[in-house]
């Protein structure tokens, strides 16, 4: 797996029709937007990167999981050579792992791309969980009430036969007159899904409580409290010695 590109102090990417991520020098989001709609409800900065991340779980008898991104992760983050992706490489447990952030060239899609390899000499058996805080209203609206602009957003699970649960988001609060929307789901197969930060998170996490979420499945229920977020976790990657795989969202 191919080291980031240093020096590497964070770095905005652009795609197509006017989206753009900001990121801080730990891999976390401090702004992502699509035109004057901004998908992030709470910007991250290098000390606290906020709630949207990529998750590494390992099951077992006692199951592990890494955020991929922000200030707890150990991956290292630089840029590809074009300057139009993120690349970030990192180790957890015996499985040597690479991110990449990338638009999509002609959608206004973003994808992240994981790589894995079992340097460990058992099976190992791994799944992915993507978080992501949504805000889709403009900017100064979620800056000045986060809360008011989640109680807008609908959140509804739909089924893909070959990609399993997606999440299609929209915000019902008009701007602009039109209503922005979203849909996320996994590059594999999606197998369960929450839709509220208390889901997820919990109360205890921000005082570094563990995961609710890394001993248990997702809740597969959809809550619209007044955290919007969409968590997709994708079903099991079963990885012999030696074995690489990828996913991603």
């Amino acid at each position: 797996m191919t080291e980031p590109f240093a020096p590497w102090a964070g770095a905005r990417l652009g795609g197509p029709s006017a989206c753009s991520a900001e990121f801080n020098s730990n891999g976390s989001l401090r702004r992502f937007d699509c035109g004057g709609t901004s998908l992030l409800l709470f910007p991250g900065n290098e000390a606290e990167g906020g709630p949207a991340n990529l998750y590494l779980r390992r099951h077992g008898d006692a199951p592990e999981c890494t955020p991929l991104l922000g200030p707890l992760s150990k991956t290292r983050f630089g840029m590809t050579s074009d300057g139009n992706a993120l690349v970030g490489v990192g180790a957890f447990g015996g499985i040597n792992y690479s991110i990449t952030f990338r638009f999509a060239q002609s959608a206004a899609a973003w994808f992240w791309h994981v790589s894995l390899e079992n340097t460990a000499s058992t099976e190992q058996v791994l799944d992915l969980t993507y978080a992501q805080d949504l805000a889709l209203a403009p900017y100064g609206a979620v800056r000045t009430n986060e809360f008011y602009v989640s109680q807008y957003i609908d959140h509804t699970p739909l089924i893909h036969p070959a990609r399993g649960v997606m999440i299609a988001s929209r915000q019902n609060q008009a701007a602009a007159d039109r209503n922005p929307w979203s849909l996320i789901g996994s590059l594999r197969k999606g197998t369960s899904f929450a839709t509220d930060a208390l889901q997820f998170y919990g109360f205890g996490c921000r005082a570094g409580a563990r995961l609710p979420a890394v001993d248990a499945e997702l809740p597969s229920r959809r809550l619209q409290h007044e955290h919007s977020m969409v968590v997709v976790r994708d079903a099991p990657m079963h990885h012999a010695p030696g074995a690489r795989a990828t996913g991603g969202i």
